[in-house]
């Protein structure tokens, strides 16, 4: 007997030209995505790589064991803006670092993790600042804290999908229309203006590049701004100690196998010097740290070489600066890299 939903017939789906559907559809996704491409190419767009913890995550991939010869870069913003990576490997026989450095972020997580990953033993290039580093020595909090937490855990197909995405932002710079803004500041659509690219490119290595002659100084003088209100500091003498204290037991840890550390305080200019000097001054932080570390210190303003570069925005070098900041900043790291350190010295 026939079942009693046998009269109801399954659903098909509807008879037409699929094949010739698809391929249309496919056909102007292409050629918009063409048009698109055309058009941010001859409006100065250049190919730009998204950051993100998968990104990091494929340059930390590459930290090599037991290489003396491995460099690694960590840090924040000033380091991924004003360091060119060709000039340290044209410095240092090829060996081109790795740029760990994330925007915003203290880089006390990665140097604590480095100093207890017992294989590594190359040298670690820091960007210190001051302001970061007397204001909270957490090293299992903040952005890289949690980029540290997700190399640990991500997924193996997330490596794959992030070479995938890296090779297509590379070659591509249309997809930047749906971010771009005018030169005054509002979304071109919104604006009825063609869009201008961005001040900021970064490329697959995670370096990035400031253009400054793309920003409005309007625009340009509200960032600053921003950035000039920094958090009260207190002295407080105990802490300072224990802060520093806490920083040279990572350097110990590195060096005794091996490693070496060097601290690089990137140059600032205009009142954004002046403030971060009021809240956090030389003599009472950069200076006692340097009295105590078996470190390599360079502070930017004791060598004519690295304080002749200017920072548009008070913080960060241009794109045009930068190689012969790294240069001269090389040259400085690779002779200071010579001496023996201070516990040699004692031995």
């Amino acid at each position: 007997m026939p079942s009693s939903t046998s009269n109801f017939d399954e659903p098909r789906p509807p008879a037409g030209p699929w094949l010739k559907t698809w391929l249309l559809a496919i056909a102007v996704v292409v050629a918009m995505s063409a048009a698109a491409e055309r058009l941010t190419r001859s409006l100065g767009f250049v190919p730009s790589i998204t950051d993100d913890a998968d990104l990091w995550c494929a340059a930390f991939d590459r930290v090599a064991a037991d290489d003396p010869s491995q460099i690694v870069l960590i840090g924040a913003s000033r380091f991924q803006l004003g360091i060119d990576l060709r000039e340290i490997a044209r410095e240092f026989d090829g060996q081109e670092p790795i740029q760990l450095s994330v925007d915003g972020s203290s880089c006390i997580p990665v140097l604590d993790h480095l100093s207890r990953q017992t294989s590594f033993r190359g040298v670690v290039i820091v960007d210190i600042s001051c302001t970061k580093l007397f204001h909270g020595l957490e090293s299992d909090k903040g952005a890289q804290a949690e980029y540290l937490c997700h190399y640990r855990s991500r997924p193996v197909m997330n490596a794959f999908n992030r070479s995938l995405v890296t090779w297509i932002q590379s070659q591509t710079t249309f997809r930047q229309l749906a971010r771009s803004r005018t030169r005054g500041g509002p979304h071109w659509l919104a604006a009825g203006a063609l869009p201008t690219p961005n001040y900021v490119t970064m490329d697959a290595e995670r370096s990035r590049k400031a253009n400054y002659s793309n920003v409005e100084l309007d625009v340009l003088e509200r960032r600053l701004a921003a950035r000039r209100v920094l958090p009260d500091f207190h002295f407080e003498p105990d802490k300072i100690d224990g802060d520093i204290n806490a920083v040279e037991s990572m350097v110990s840890r590195i060096q005794a196998r091996g490693g070496r550390v060097v601290f690089v305080r990137m140059p600032t200019t205009g009142r954004t010097a002046v403030a971060e000097e009021e809240h956090t001054p030389r003599a009472k932080t950069w200076d006692v740290m340097a009295s105590k570390s078996r470190a390599i210190l360079i502070h930017f303003a004791d060598y004519p070489s690295l304080a002749s570069c200017d920072c548009p925005d008070e913080s960060h070098l241009d794109a045009a600066d930068a190689p012969r900041f790294t240069a001269a900043l090389a040259r400085i790291i690779r002779r200071e890299l010579g001496r023996p350190t201070i516990a040699q010295r004692g031995q």
